[in-house]
């Protein structure tokens, strides 16, 4: 959603993927607050990526649930096919921690 324009168009910038993150989880962290469902639609490739997600959830007692993907469903960020098998490669399947 952040990379969305006024107009609905969708303009990937990789070079502003720090901001975006940041903006994710403060929305996250805003709507969880105010009592809202929440989804948050990304790579998660490691297990620490995901986490201050899940500590959100645990603050605000919220449902936490993580929907692994186990096909191919597109690239719009036109990231290279060598990229995304060394994605695959690293690869963490999230475990709640103890």
């Amino acid at each position: 959603m952040y990379f969305v324009d006024h107009n609905g168009d969708y303009l990937f910038q990789p070079n502003k993927l720090p901001q975006a993150h940041h903006w994710c989880k403060t929305n996250t962290q805003r709507c969880l607050a105010r009592g809202q469902d929440v989804v948050v639609s990304n790579t998660f490739v490691h297990r620490w990526e995901i986490e201050p997600y899940y500590k959100l959830a645990q603050r605000y007692n919220a449902k936490f649930e993580v929907i692994e993907c186990h096909d191919n469903f597109g690239n719009i960020h036109g990231v290279e096919e060598h990229i995304i098998e060394k994605m695959k490669q690293r690869w963490q399947s999230w475990e709640i921690p103890l």
